[in-house]
């Protein structure tokens, strides 16, 4: 059985996970863990992450958390309709940065790491690819939360950018074609004039 219990102290109260399970040869076996908060204000966060994460999924911004103790990573439904991975797959941190491009997979890492360190956030826009193998451009917002000094969790939000990502190249190559054309207009009047 699983018992979440509380011992009063002077500076506030601690709360405690007591696991006690059977062993195969009959015994018992209890586990214990100093859990971050009281149970109805970790009920209270879990709602309120989950209304988050669902207004983020509607507006075509997925949100992600990932426990960096534990390595747990959790996904809205847009993070898994991005990635091309079936609703509810358990992904690995190495896993989840192996979608990015090879070219751009330093740039994660690099990202992460300068965040548990200094506790700036980041945000990315990098080539990706789907578990189908598509080519998108995706923009990748993180930051760190910590508790007691300690970093603990990673979280934020991820977005398919592609269609803008190539609306902004098609601008930039037509930009530098007028340029051309500009530029050899003015050639060409000097060639005149001369």
């Amino acid at each position: 059985f699983v018992a979440e219990f509380c011992v009063p102290g002077v500076e506030g109260d601690l709360w405690f996970e007591l696991d006690v399970s059977r062993t195969a040869l009959g015994g018992a076996v209890a586990r214990h863990r100093l859990l971050d908060q009281a149970p109805s204000q970790r009920e209270l966060e879990r709602r309120i992450h989950q209304v988050r994460m669902s207004a983020t999924d509607m507006a075509g911004v997925g949100g992600w958390s990932l426990d960096i103790r534990t390595g747990e990573i959790e996904w809205t439904e847009e993070v898994y309709r991005i990635h091309e991975v079936e609703l509810g797959a358990k992904i690995s941190v190495a896993q989840a940065i192996e979608f990015y491009a090879p070219e751009a997979r330093d740039a994660v890492r690099d990202a992460i790491a300068h965040s548990i360190e200094t506790g700036e956030a980041w945000d990315l826009v990098l080539p990706f690819d789907t578990a189908k193998g598509r080519r998108l451009w995706v923009r990748a917002m993180g930051r760190v939360q910590f508790v007691d000094g300690v970093p603990v969790y990673l979280y934020g939000a991820f977005q398919d950018v592609t269609e803008r990502h190539e609306e902004a190249r098609r601008q930039k190559v037509n930009e530098q074609r007028l340029e051309m054309v500009i530029d050899g207009s003015r050639d060409g009047d000097r060639k005149s004039v001369v």
